[in-house]
């Protein structure tokens, strides 16, 4: 009894050291604000994600903006730049995924910005680094107005019905904050349930940086 006590305890200690070890082994991807996802770019082609990833494992999204999902990430392409050459060119236009460029690359683990800032990190940790609303308001006399002056925004979303593709990968159903930081180009993701008080990130999305939106008050 004793041997085959000892023989489990040391089953399962090679278990956890394997485990342990396997973990270690992943690499942490680099999240660039406006620019990459380790070596995922924004801006990039599609025919540039398959040479470097390989075929998806699904491809999926609207025509307009379809997505193409890996076992860690989702990539969003946009075909907006295809659509405006043919009307330049005057000629008639099909959605083809072929023509699409990435616009954001979603990541749910092993990644990691600036501040240390990674999945796991609280809504906290993520307003210490990018920081809280950036509204400010500035007179247009032009105008006769003030412009309210956004670079960034919180909102609370449903999925997967605002966005049935995307978060599908944690076959995720219900509310999603989303920090999104529109000049730095990086938004954070976080559950919203009843049993998570204090939510964490769950995914971390880089695209291109924006201008701050400028919304127009009439006096």
């Amino acid at each position: 009894m004793n041997v085959l006590r000892y023989m489990a305890i040391t089953l399962i200690l090679i278990t956890l050291f394997h485990n342990n070890v396997a973990a270690s082994d992943k690499k942490e991807m680099w999240a660039e604000p406006g620019m990459s996802i380790g070596n995922i770019k924004v801006s990039s082609s599609y025919q540039d994600i398959i040479n470097l990833l390989g075929e998806p494992q699904e491809i999926g999204g609207s025509k307009g903006w379809p997505g193409l999902r890996y076992k860690d990430v989702v990539i969003e392409l946009d075909n907006t730049d295809a659509f405006l050459n043919a009307i330049k060119n005057q000629r008639d236009w099909k959605p083809k995924i072929e023509d699409g460029i990435v616009k954001s690359i979603v990541a749910y683990q092993y990644v990691k910005t600036r501040g240390g800032l990674k999945i796991g990190s609280s809504i906290k940790e993520v307003l210490d680094v990018f920081g809280g609303s950036a509204m400010r308001f500035e007179p247009n006399k032009a105008a006769n107005s003030v412009d309210i002056i956004e670079c960034n925004s919180i909102d609370i979303n449903k999925y997967p019905e605002s966005n049935p593709f995307i978060f599908l990968i944690n076959n995720y159903s219900g509310y999603v904050l989303e920090l999104r930081y529109f000049s730095d180009g990086i938004s954070f993701y976080f559950k919203i349930d009843d049993t998570t008080l204090s939510p964490t990130v769950f995914a971390i999305a880089v695209s291109n940086k924006t201008a701050c939106k400028i919304t127009p008050n009439k006096f």
